[in-house]
């Protein structure tokens, strides 16, 4: 799916400035309410690295590293495995009182590191030059989830692990909505807002969908309240968010079942880590390790996808 790179970069890091075309985005913006906040005091800040040692002997069973992966040998020369990483829930979170980071994006890096066998390092970096750090060697990986699109290819290789996208909420006594089939139904409505960048993808896959649209009225703005008075059938909302969502706003369901919502979203968008660009051996370990990994990471992203994780827009 085609998203302009713009829309994917969050502000400066630093500052309380956020892209407001990314507003307009339902889908991300869960990002901005967590990193516009979070990095202030997190990615952007002075914070220390944190370390993590090595298992007794490195190495691990399963897929190991490959031996002439240039990205393994500059690791192994180094003697840590260096990482970029942020306030992102439900992917990445940061321990205050131990000053580590957590999450799924932790768990994967600690696993590379110990199939290497060197320590993990981890850095807090802003995620607007984070893509630029792993590109200038500064770092060994954007410990994000970002989202892939060509323009960030050009300068680091990606292997999707997750997806981001959209599920649905309709309120519970609302008969006529039970799947996402059903969203393909004349007079069924669904609330965005004006400049919505999704429009084509959704008519080419819901053709009889009518998508209602009005001006964006915050930072914060949702299509909840459309559904709640009435003047919409659908609200869309971003898939780590669904049981934040779901426990804030009882009388909605969510379309598909919130698990389905949270691993396999509709109309989804890659996203993954960073690596250094040109390493095929890297990738195709990152591929085998991320297959192999599959229940570790599934049950690190429900963990913190719990409301008393995440940030809801607005908070």
């Amino acid at each position: 799916m085609a998203i302009p790179e713009e829309d994917r970069l969050v502000g400066d890091c630093g500052e309380k400035r956020v892209n407001r075309t990314l507003l307009q985005h339902p889908r991300l913006r869960w990002l901005v309410s967590a990193m516009a906040v979070m990095l202030v005091v997190g990615a952007c800040s002075s914070t220390p690295a944190a370390t993590t040692a090595p298992s007794a002997g490195g190495g691990s069973s399963g897929v190991q590293a490959p031996a002439d992966s240039e990205t393994v040998k500059r690791v192994k020369a180094a003697g840590k495995l260096v990482g970029g990483a942020g306030q992102v829930l439900p992917w990445t979170g940061l321990d205050t009182a131990t000053n580590k980071y957590y999450g799924a994006t932790i768990v994967i890096a600690e696993e590379i590191a110990k199939r290497i066998g060197v320590p993990l390092e981890v850095k807090a970096v802003g995620n607007d030059i984070v893509v630029q750090e792993v590109g200038a060697g500064n770092i060994d990986l954007a410990l994000y989830p970002l989202y892939v699109n060509p323009k960030r290819l050009e300068v680091i290789d990606m292997v999707p692990w997750h997806k981001g996208g959209f599920c649905y909420l309709v309120l519970k006594d609302n008969a006529k909505i039970n799947k996402l089939e059903d969203l393909d139904q004349d007079g069924v409505r669904l609330q965005a807002f004006d400049g919505f960048p999704f429009y084509e993808e959704f008519k080419k896959k819901y053709p009889k969908l009518t998508l209602v649209s009005r001006p964006l009225a915050s930072d914060a703005d949702t299509g909840i309240p459309d559904v709640l008075a009435g003047r919409a059938d659908v609200a869309t909302i971003d898939n780590p968010l669904v049981y934040a969502w779901l426990q804030r706003y009882t009388q909605f369901k969510v379309i598909p079942d919130a698990e389905t919502c949270l691993n396999n979203p509709d109309l989804p968008t890659p996203i993954a880590l960073g690596s250094p660009k040109g390493d095929t051996a890297f990738t195709n370990f990152l591929k085998a390790l991320y297959e192999e990994m599959a229940p570790t990471i599934k049950a690190e992203l429900e963990k913190y996808s719990d409301p008393k994780y995440v940030v809801l827009p607005g908070g």
